[in-house]
């Protein structure tokens, strides 16, 4: 069983994917479609919490079109991984929905992502920067061992946790 054998493999497999488009590259093609995407997205959100106070179709048409607009650079994919993080309380205050769905709330929740998707950015931007200055590459090498990577790893879901506390 050769390793480095079966990650080349996986890398070529990776190359034939499609890359992911962008919101604005989806808006620029099809408008309609791309909006309507985006509504299912958040459609499938609404339909997750009961709450008495509940966006209407007409609001998800104009969250949306704020979404195609002021995030632009998102994927609908990224966009599918925030809703799903607010189904999972991780926005918000406390992560509770208090009986209140509305544009605010979600695009609050857009927000947050949109900001810890460009912390995740900035830290991984400074790592690979002091990595290239001591003079180690970023990522797995034959030279690094699993137990480095861990401590990495801890490390940085640990600051990641006192960022979410404070």
């Amino acid at each position: 069983m050769n390793i480095l054998a079966d990650m080349d493999a996986i890398k070529q497999q990776g190359k034939l994917l499609p890359e992911a488009k962008t919101i604005g590259q989806l808006y620029k093609k099809d408008p309609d479609q791309c909006e309507d995407d985006i509504v299912l997205i958040l459609n499938d959100l609404r339909m997750f919490f009961q709450v008495d106070n509940i966006i209407s179709n007409d609001g998800l048409y104009s969250v949306a079109y704020i979404i195609i607009h002021e995030y632009p650079s998102f994927t609908l994919e990224e966009l599918a991984i925030c809703m799903n993080q607010a189904k999972l309380g991780n926005y918000g205050k406390d992560g509770k929905v208090y009986n209140r769905l509305d544009a605010p709330i979600i695009l609050g929740w857009v927000k947050q992502y949109f900001i810890d998707k460009q912390t995740r950015l900035t830290d991984r931007n400074y790592t690979a920067e002091a990595h290239n200055k001591i003079g180690v590459g970023e990522g797995r090498g034959a030279y690094m061992n699993n137990s480095l990577l861990l401590l990495e790893a801890q490390i940085a879901v640990a600051k990641n946790n006192i960022k979410k506390k404070k």
